[in-house]
């Protein structure tokens, strides 16, 4: 944990330092005006860079996965809740998908919500719809934020390929 917070400040500080530097050029009046146009597509690319949510938190990026892993269908053992995602661009791969564990009361923490994983699973999208069968995932908590339920995924690209974590949020009444 101490080197995803070290990792966490070293982005904001290197965002933060580079965004002091535009604003150096683009407001001096020596610089020239080759330069600021510079300044502003570093500009264009920090507001870029920094808006995106795998900045901050990478893991949530694309990653690899040797294919030995990956089974065929795996569903929650007596998972009670059912859903489809419409995934068109994946017709015919394999999709991993995990919620939090179901529970009555708020988590606040989410290593806890998520426990060991029992709440997930891996389907194939069919006529490009992927089906989820879980148990209802419960609401959770990150710091300054509140989670209502929600499944993540990963959609699985050739030669163990993972693509980004995306999520979707559910309501299971």
């Amino acid at each position: 944990m101490n080197n995803f917070k070290l990792y966490l400040w070293a982005m904001v500080l290197i965002l933060v330092f580079a965004l002091y530097e535009v604003f150096f050029i683009l407001f001096s009046s020596k610089t020239s005006t080759f330069f600021k146009f510079i300044a502003v597509l570093v500009l264009i690319a920090i507001i870029s860079v920094g808006l995106k949510r795998n900045t901050y938190l990478p893991f949530l990026g694309p990653t690899v996965l040797p294919p030995i892993f990956l089974q065929n269908e795996v569903l929650p053992e007596g998972a009670n809740f059912t859903f489809k995602v419409d995934i068109p661009e994946a017709e015919g791969r394999k999709v991993m998908y995990w919620g939090s564990q179901p529970s009555k009361t708020l988590f606040e923490d989410p290593y806890i919500a998520y426990g060991e994983y029992k709440n997930s699973g891996i389907t194939t999208v069919k006529n490009g719809e992927a089906k989820f069968v879980v148990f209802c995932p419960s609401s959770y908590r990150v710091p300054g934020t509140l989670l209502s339920p929600h499944v993540h995924y990963r959609i699985v690209e050739s030669n163990g390929l993972l693509g980004e974590v995306k999520t979707v949020y559910v309501q299971c009444e």
